[in-house]
């Protein structure tokens, strides 16, 4: 081997090793110290978006909002289990349970007469299709006045949604649901790892679809809205 080759070759291993460390350092994962700062940063804007709209969400890192606008179904609580329930297709063909459902998922209470329901479904969709939040999504009918009208409602929908019925507000009346919308996000434990209770907006979908992804993380503290928390390791 003349020593022309073997530096030829020496150069084409240092360039294999150089593309080989960028690929490496582009395909990294993720840590969870900026999972957690992202998380956070949502979190943040939420805060800002609920204080001037009056809204509240709960979340088991850390309620987002001011304490005078919270309002919840009383028999629901993050980081407890959702209370049992069965809910049915909205063709009535199949049945649902809290034991049935594998949990991650997200819960939305809804009813075709609700303006803010109306808001909300597709965004919920859309964030569905966009893969943007990854856990299925079922929409369930709760007080509904018009079986009819929801069905209207959901022929724009097609088969993009699983909707799913709370018959005669079984679930709402054991759990003091006496509002509509109410969005839940279940952990895979079957806890109730978030609620907005209210209409979601764009932002809260957001918040949802990534807490969602990363249980566990992230931290906020209503009263120091502007300091990310230190989460014990």
């Amino acid at each position: 081997m003349t020593m022309a080759t073997y530096y030829k070759k020496l150069a084409f291993l240092a360039v294999a090793v150089f593309i080989a460390v960028v690929s490496a350092g582009q395909a990294a994962p993720i840590y969870a110290e900026d999972k957690a700062q992202l998380i956070f940063s949502l979190a943040q804007k939420l805060f800002d978006e609920n204080v001037k709209a009056h809204g509240y969400t709960y979340w088991v890192g850390g309620n987002i909002g001011m304490p005078e606008d919270a309002q919840r179904p009383k028999g629901v609580a993050v980081g407890q289990a959702i209370p049992k329930f069965t809910f049915r297709e909205f063709d009535g063909k199949a049945s649902f349970t809290n034991e049935t459902l594998t949990g991650p998922y997200v819960l939305n209470f809804w009813a075709s007469w609700c303006g803010p329901c109306r808001n909300e479904f597709p965004l919920l969709v859309n964030a569905m299709e966009e893969e943007s939040l990854t856990v299925p999504v079922y929409f369930v009918n709760t007080g509904e006045l018009s079986k009819s009208d929801a069905q209207f409602f959901l022929l724009q929908y097609a088969k993009k949604v699983k909707v799913l019925t709370d018959s005669r507000s079984k679930f709402g009346n054991a759990v003091g649901l006496n509002f509509i919308p109410v969005t839940l996000l279940i952990d895979a434990e079957g806890n109730v790892q978030a609620m907005q209770p209210g209409e979601i907006s764009a932002l809260g979908v957001e918040f949802f679809a990534a807490i969602a992804e990363n249980p566990g993380i992230g931290a906020f503290d209503w009263t120091k809205p502007n300091k990310m928390p230190t989460t014990k390791k």
